[in-house]
């Protein structure tokens, strides 16, 4: 269902404020309301491809679907995880290096 005309414009003055900085909420809840609003257009995108939700209708398995995204989700974390882990070792390393060179040079 789409959002009514209150909803949308109230949805537009929110971003704009993120937009333009004014807004008087936390850094951190625009980018929470930026994955929402991501998940909200994604949902739009479906209803348009898909026609509208009527979930007692909808002859797909919800539990089985969000199911299998969250084992993607699940292995998409992991392997960001891996990546991280990784760059904070190297990071690690070179911290160590840096003191080790100063070490040298003042002891």
């Amino acid at each position: 269902m789409p959002l009514s005309k209150e909803a949308q414009e109230r949805m537009d003055r929110l971003v704009a404020e993120y937009d333009m900085g004014e807004s008087e909420r936390p850094p951190s809840d625009a980018k929470i309301m930026g994955v929402l609003f991501n998940a909200f257009g994604k949902f739009l995108k479906g209803e348009k491809k898909n026609g509208v939700l009527d979930i007692p209708t909808d002859p797909r398995d919800f539990l089985l679907e969000a199911e299998l995204e969250l084992l993607d989700s699940i292995n998409y974390m992991s392997f960001e995880i891996v990546k991280l882990r990784r760059l904070r070792g190297l990071r690690d390393e070179a911290i160590k290096r840096m003191d080790n060179n100063e070490e040298e040079l003042t002891g």
